[in-house]
């Protein structure tokens, strides 16, 4: 899915969605873009379980505040994937 999203923001498209380019795209930055994978959700999954247990204890106030922190982490994420298609762009191959 990572991969989709940085095709589709590099290219402006939504036809870049090919399983073909996306699945090539990850054979040929294979540990790299597992590193990216892994790093991807571990913090949203923190974040829901944090969501989630502060809801449930009636904490709201401190949920909301973990919503401000994912968006954050929206932004790293943004970041770390424009660091990967920058680092990356000779093997990725997509001559843009």
């Amino acid at each position: 899915f990572p991969m989709i999203i940085l095709a589709v923001a590099i290219f402006d498209s939504l036809l870049v969605a090919n399983p073909l380019l996306v699945i090539s795209s990850m054979f040929s930055t294979f540990f790299q873009y597992l590193g990216v994978v892994i790093f991807c959700p571990a913090p949203y999954l923190l974040m829901l379980v944090g969501i989630l247990l502060l809801w449930s204890q009636g904490l709201w106030p401190l949920a909301y505040l973990f919503l401000l922190l994912s968006f954050y982490f929206n932004l790293v994420f943004a970041h770390v994937m424009g660091r990967f298609f920058w680092k990356y762009r000779d093997k990725l191959n997509w001559e843009v």
